[in-house]
């Protein structure tokens, strides 16, 4: 009966990720057009260090993890509804995890279970960053994918059951985190948080058991990561480009560690209450690309608080009894240890809020404390009433964003660009606006492009001993030099840019198409002094 139940969550969950896809539109975003594409595409075709910083900093990213799309486009390019199809199924499997999860912590045997299992899965999945990144190329959801499964496995078999085989167990626990690590780095915070979250268990885990599951880590990290940084060292002299570039010193860029502090904390104040002040209109794309309400990071804020003030009571024996009555107290423990620590190093390093949906389709587990605490004082009717109604206020104030900046109305095809006739010798100048990397591609593979607008952007890429580069590749005399700029561009100091390197004596334009509904782009001939 019970694996009955569990397939029939699946196909509903599948069947729900299908209908927001399908609503939302086809995936159109800024990253895709940047380098999600194009990254797997230039792996393939040795187009790395031949293309100069075609897609700033994204550029140096490891691609392996854009390869199930990269060749889902190109085998399935005419049929886009299949395409975003396959690609939602990384929320339904993320939230069929969460619901895998909350078995493992109620007692799944009692209708309040079964209350709670329900509550978790519905507040954890329908959170704003994993519903707008259904079905897109972005990764977090793939990476939270990895990080829910490892969870799933831990509470099953450390906190639920003790399993015989708890060595082999952590060792493919901690490969899977090193594998989703090495894919992006932001899979780092959970892992950093799963390890810290296990070190408070150590009546049942060993050192030799733990240790095992760091040294396992660290494989998978090689195994995913391992051949991407020699390609990095082998073409840009540091297998992390641009990062600890103060300790590599690779002359393809200044000697500096690269970090992107846009979305940190500005002060103290902001530090300590930061989910509060994602609620202030001024803050609220501090975090995130769009405009947002969202309780969910707020209330997890707020709970976590109320469980390390209130812990001394919590962990009295009397108190474990009664909690263990409706939940398993270790494993909410351990959720919470992997929230604290997970949220404290995010905290201190990206601050980009896409990274957290992990710690947002759990949010319905950690807000059941809620429901828990008062089930164990009161009547469990009067929890489910308490938690229903806050599930409502949660569900009913969650604001939504418009998924323009992600989304086009479906096509004909997934992914597509004019050809430009480009030819052999030609150079093709990138400016800014919206990317248009997402034509390499589809031009003829001869041609070479240089993202000339990257030296607003990521300054601490264009040296000297970049600009001399890109400057003799654009001024060889058997060049044959073109311009490509979304129509939004270029901005006057884009054109301060191209005079830098180009002479201009005139130029034509034109208007080229593509899948990507946002910018209309302009390809233009440019004719050079001499």
């Amino acid at each position: 009966m019970t694996r009955k139940i569990d397939v029939t969550v699946f196909i509903a969950l599948v069947v729900i990720g299908f209908a927001i896809v399908f609503s939302l539109g086809q995936d159109g975003n800024w990253d895709l057009a940047n380098y999600h594409y194009y990254s797997v595409y230039a792996l393939l075709n040795g187009r790395i260090g031949f293309d100069i910083v075609p897609s700033g900093i994204q550029s140096y990213f490891n691609p392996i993890a854009d390869v199930p799309f990269y060749f889902l486009a190109k085998t399935f390019n005419n049929f886009p509804h299949f395409v975003m199809a396959v690609q939602s199924l990384y929320w339904s499997l993320c939230v069929f995890f969460v619901y895998l999860i909350s078995k493992n912590i109620f007692k799944i045997d009692t209708k309040f279970g079964k209350f709670l299992s329900a509550f978790s899965t519905v507040i954890g999945g329908s959170g704003i960053i994993s519903i707008v990144e259904a079905g897109s190329t972005f990764n977090d959801l793939t990476i939270a994918l990895a990080a829910l499964v490892v969870i799933f496995i831990l509470t099953k078999n450390v906190f639920v059951k003790e399993t015989k085989n708890l060595t082999l167990t952590l060792a493919l626990c901690g490969a899977i985190l090193g594998v989703a690590t090495g894919l992006k780095p932001s899979g780092l915070i959970f892992s950093i948080g799963i390890f810290a979250g296990l070190i408070f268990f150590r009546e049942k885990i060993s050192a030799k058991s733990f240790g095992i599951m760091v040294l396992s880590f660290f494989t998978g990290y090689i195994l995913t990561y391992g051949w991407w940084g020699y390609i990095l060292w082998s073409k840009f002299g540091n297998p992390y480009f641009p990062y600890l570039n103060n300790f590599f010193q690779s002359p393809y860029g200044f000697v500096q560690s690269y970090a992107d502090i846009r979305h940190l904390p500005d002060n103290v104040l902001q530090t300590l209450f930061y989910p509060v002040y994602w609620l202030l209109p001024e803050f609220n794309q501090k975090c995130i690309e769009f405009a947002n309400r969202d309780f969910r990071f707020v209330s997890m804020f707020f709970a976590s608080l109320l469980v390390l003030v209130s812990y001394g009571f919590l962990k009295k024996p009397e108190t474990v009894e009664k909690i263990e009555s409706v939940a398993n107290f270790g494993a909410l423990k351990f959720l919470y240890l992997f929230l604290i620590v997970g949220y404290i190093f995010w905290l201190n390093t990206s601050s980009i809020l896409r990274y957290m949906v992990t710690y947002e389709l759990l949010s319905g587990l950690y807000l059941s404390i809620i429901p828990i605490l008062v089930a164990v004082y009161c009547k469990k009717s009067v929890s489910a009433v308490v938690a229903t109604v806050f599930a409502l206020l949660v569900l009913l104030s969650t604001q939504y964003p418009s998924a323009w900046y992600t989304r086009t109305y479906y096509r004909d095809r997934t992914i597509w660009c004019e050809d430009l006739k480009l030819p052999d010798n030609a150079v093709v100048c990138m400016l800014g606006g919206f990317p248009s990397q997402v034509f390499i591609p589809f031009q003829n593979p001869k041609a070479q492009f240089v993202y000339i607008h990257g030296e607003i952007g990521y300054p601490f890429l264009y040296n000297d001993f970049m600009k001399k580069k890109i400057d003799g590749i654009i001024n060889d005399p058997e060049k044959e030099v073109f311009l490509i700029y979304s129509i939004c561009e270029p901005a006057p100091v884009d054109w301060d840019v191209v005079s830098k390197y180009i002479n201009i004596d005139d130029y034509t334009c034109e208007t080229v198409k593509s899948t990507f509904e946002i910018p209309e782009y302009k390809f233009c001939r440019l004719k050079k002094n001499k």
